[in-house]
């Protein structure tokens, strides 16, 4: 039926989803003067019957799935002025008579298709032509001179095998000086050798030059300044040399700069900074040296800044990180920077990677870093980092993190494994105690430790030495051989937390049945470690104090910045007060999670105020999450029981008042509780 529309002049069927072979009947369509059928799934070969369509002027069929080689009979098209056969399948090679047959043709398209062979000599004699689209072919050789097609705009040829390895490749383009409306030049990725020629300057409305991945030797030219209306200039991945010209920054309508994988050498020019709709700059994998500039803080639209293995010196400056705009990625990595991170990086809130890897920055990682909450890649290894991981890098959205080879200290913090980490390396630090075992550490492939000889622990993988808990000698100089006392733990409770009931038998051993009273005066969560067989102990005596008639011993009269700093800070004696007012701290610590330290302690709001507020309400509210996860409804009402109830015994210990603290029934009542606890589970599993 659509064979016989005889009259039909214009046949526009794009993006339709149609299927199947071009109908040869399309060929009886006598009057046709445009043909779209873009953008659909056809197969099969082009119909040769469109050959008979004497009138047409447009033959479009980009965007299919169109194979074979293109009919003889469309080249005898003569009155063609668009020909689109982009992205299909097609093969075979060009014909050589092309511009011959097909003077009067304006666009010409056979991008994305398996084309081998030269680029024919005859293409200059479609002297009407605007748009020369090649790429992503399999064409090679030379290409032919071009110095007829003087009305070309736009000229693409990317993704092939031409050139000759001649250094005379690129004398076409000086064929196309009279071109002198050419805006688009991309030759990106074929095999074209020869110095960058200095006659691009001449062509005034390029807006955009791409040559990257070839092999171009020579230099930016400094005229480069004269293409005011440039847009993106890329000549990444060639062996070109020299300064990147001073004058760049006059393009202001510059938005991808691509300089990368050259022999670029010099300063990165200041002028860089006037460049205010930039938003792609990589020099990466270069020579250059001297110091970021601050005035690339000004280019307002940048999402990707990559400056990597160069020699770049001096701090990083901040107003680098006034750029709110970066989203992509900021790599600094591979570079001499020094001194220590700015605080000013936490402004990077829409950053997706941050690489500073491979520099010599120092100090500590700052907190701030918290901040870039959409950070999803962060690498800082090989530095000099010191100081412990701060919390702060609990950031949700992490998939990688490299802190390896720097001089980190301290524990491997617990938010780690909470993180959807799906690599982490810590490898050459100093960090110590045990490695966790869930999350990312569950994955021997995906997490690295090697290198901090004081960890232990984590799955059997890593081939860690298992944790010791051994206690400090002092503790031997005791009246009692046995120094540290086993302290029961309440069964069912999630081991992700298992220390919730721990120093309280110790406390009353040491407060009630030494002969004199001996008080830890520093009992923290440190302090307080595992054994094989998750039994607490209570450690570091290092602060003890012993109380009795008429001896009183101030040898370790200064204390640490632990809990018990302000029971002893308000000017309290060293009592066993203390250590009850410790052990409550450390009861609602552990318990809610929450730190006495934490930020959301200020103007007077304190952890024991918090919790003594909060209880009388949903307690669910104020526990941490770890504590409740996986607990199913048998055991949940039980277990919120045994905490609420943990938590009153430690609002009573944690009292300002010494005098209405609990002191020697602590321990009575949390056995009371675990007894309870375990006696409910026991009657509710039987009843199962």
């Amino acid at each position: 039926m659509l064979g016989s529309l005889s009259r039909l002049q214009v046949l526009a069927l794009k993006k339709n989803n149609l299927t199947g072979n071009i109908p040869s009947s399309l060929g009886n369509l006598s009057s046709l003067v445009e043909l779209h059928i873009s953008l659909n799934n056809l197969v099969g070969s082009i119909s040769a019957s469109i050959g008979k369509l004497n009138n047409l002027t447009t033959l479009d069929l980009d965007s299919n799935k169109l194979s074979g080689v293109i009919p003889p009979s469309i080249f005898n098209l003569s009155s063609l002025t668009e020909l689109d056969l982009g992205t299909n399948n097609l093969e075979g090679e060009l014909p050589s008579d092309l511009g011959n047959s097909l003077p009067h043709l304006q666009y010409f398209s056979v991008a994305a298709n398996r084309f081998t062979g030269h680029i024919p000599t005859s293409i200059s004699n479609s002297s009407s032509l605007t748009v020369l689209q090649l790429s992503l072919n399999n064409l090679h050789g030379q290409v032919p001179p071009l110095n007829k097609l003087v009305n070309l705009t736009l000229f693409r040829i990317a993704q092939n095998f031409l050139g000759s390895d001649h250094l005379r490749d690129l004398i076409f383009f000086t064929s196309l000086a009279n071109a002198t409306g050419l805006q688009v030049f991309n030759i990106i990725q074929n095999n074209f050798k020869g110095v960058f020629p200095k006659i691009f300057c001449n062509f005034s409305s390029l807006n955009v030059v791409a040559m990257d991945n070839n092999f171009l030797t020579g230099e930016i030219p400094y005229c480069i300044e004269k293409l005011s209306d440039l847009q993106k200039f890329g000549v990444g991945n060639n062996i070109l040399s020299g300064v990147i010209p001073p004058g760049i920054g006059k393009l202001q309508k510059l938005t991808d700069l691509y300089l990368y994988g050259n022999q670029l050498s010099g300063v990165i020019p200041p002028s860089i900074g006037n460049l205010t709709k930039l938003s792609i700059l990589t020099l990466y994998n270069n020579h250059l040296v001297g110091q970021i500039p601050s005035t690339l803080g000004n280019c307002g639209s940048l999402i990707a800044l990559a400056l990597t293995n160069n020699s770049l010196s001096g701090c990083i400056p901040p107003q680098l990180f006034s750029l709110s705009s970066l989203s992509i990625a900021l790599d600094l990595s591979g570079n001499h920077l020094t001194r220590s991170l700015p605080e000013e990086v936490g402004q990077l809130k829409n950053l997706d990677e941050l690489d500073l890897s491979r520099n010599m920055l120092s100090g500590q990682i700052p907190s701030s870093l918290g901040s870039c909450t959409s950070l999803e890649y962060l690498y800082m290894g090989r530095n000099y980092f010191n100081g412990t991981i701060p919390d702060s890098l609990d950031l949700k959205g992490l998939v990688e993190l490299d802190l390896s080879n720097n001089n980190l200290s301290g524990r491997i913090p617990q938010f780690l494994q909470r993180l959807k980490l799906q690599s982490l390396d810590l490898s050459y630090n100093n960090l110590e105690s045990e490695v966790p075992v869930d999350g990312v550490f569950n994955n021997a492939s995906g997490v690295y430790v090697r290198g901090n000889n004081k960890l232990c622990g984590g799955i059997p993988e890593l081939k860690l030495p298992q944790c010791s808990y051994s206690i400090n000698n002092q503790k031997r100089r005791l009246k009692h051989q046995k120094k540290v006392f086993t302290v029961a733990i309440l069964s069912g409770i999630p081991p992700k937390h298992p220390t919730l009931i721990f120093g309280a038998f110790s406390l009353d051993y040491l407060h009630n049945h030494c002969g004199a009273s001996i008080v830890h005066c520093d009992l923290k969560p440190s302090n307080i470690f595992l054994d094989d067989e998750m039994v607490a102990h209570v450690g570091d005596f290092g602060l003890t104090k012993f109380l009795s008639k008429g001896i009183n011993d101030d040898s370790n009269s200064n204390q640490s910045s632990s809990i018990g700093v302000r029971e002893y800070g308000v000017g309290n004696e060293v009592s066993t007060s203390g250590d009850v007012y410790s052990f409550g701290i450390l009861l609602l610590e552990m318990i809610t999670g929450n730190k006495p330290t934490d930020d959301m302690f200020k103007g007077g709001l304190t952890l024991h105020g918090f919790v003594r507020e909060d209880l009388a309400g949903d307690v669910v509210e104020i526990l941490d999450h770890v504590l409740v996860e996986g607990i199913d409804s048998t055991d949940s009402n039980f277990l919120l029981e045994a905490l609420t109830s943990m938590l009153e015994i430690a609002l009573s210990c944690s009292t300002e008042v010494p005098a209405e603290r609990l002191e020697n029934i602590v321990s009575a009542k949390l056995s009371s509780i675990k007894n309870k606890f375990l006696g409910t589970r026991l009657q509710q599993r039987r009843r199962i």
